[in-house]
């Protein structure tokens, strides 16, 4: 039997046919280094998916806190300020937080009671937090004003630029309450 120059006699014991095993080939290296990388591409893949769902859960949670932020201060201006008792029902001081506009003199006066300094601290909040924060509304339905505050639903929405997808915006986060 003649014995090739670059195998080891030791290598391994003879094939069939009378040839001896002495190791991987080239062409089994290069395919097991395919294999393993299109492995460990699809761990990439897997990773920076699981990436964009935690940035958009975490934006989520955020709205959500800041949603209940802005329900807590409704709720809040809703218990008596003074002694008029008329000036501080639960329905009129819902429904100035739906009818005032922000201020948008870009200061934020977390001391102060005027709603509309309530509301750009809330909207100044959204832009801080959420990634690229448009918008921050309070609607209220059907609000016909008829002394029950519990006839009316509030809906409060934030929206916000989703980075995660590639700037396309994210489905806003609606909640809804009854007083």
């Amino acid at each position: 039997m003649k014995q090739n120059a670059y195998c080891n006699p030791i290598c391994a014991s003879p094939a069939p046919g009378g040839r001896r095993q002495c190791g991987f080939t080239l062409l089994e290296v290069l395919i097991a280094l395919v294999v393993l990388a299109v492995g460990m591409l699809g761990i990439a893949a897997l990773q920076a998916r699981g990436m964009q769902y935690n940035t958009d859960a975490y934006a989520r949670t955020q709205a959500t806190i800041l949603a209940y932020d802005v329900i807590d201060r409704m709720r809040t201006r809703s218990y008596p300020l003074s002694n008029d008792p008329d000036k501080n029902k639960l329905e009129d001081a819902m429904l100035l937080y739906t009818t005032t506009a922000a201020n948008t003199d870009g200061a934020c006066d977390p001391g102060s009671t005027d709603v509309a300094e309530e509301l750009e601290c809330w909207q100044l909040d959204i832009d801080r937090t959420l990634p690229g924060g448009t918008d921050g509304t309070v609607t209220c339905n059907p609000c016909n004003n008829d002394g029950n505050p519990n006839n009316d639903i509030y809906q409060v929405t934030l929206s916000w630029v989703n980075r995660a997808a590639g700037g396309a915006p994210a489905t806003p986060v609606m909640v809804s309450f009854q007083p």
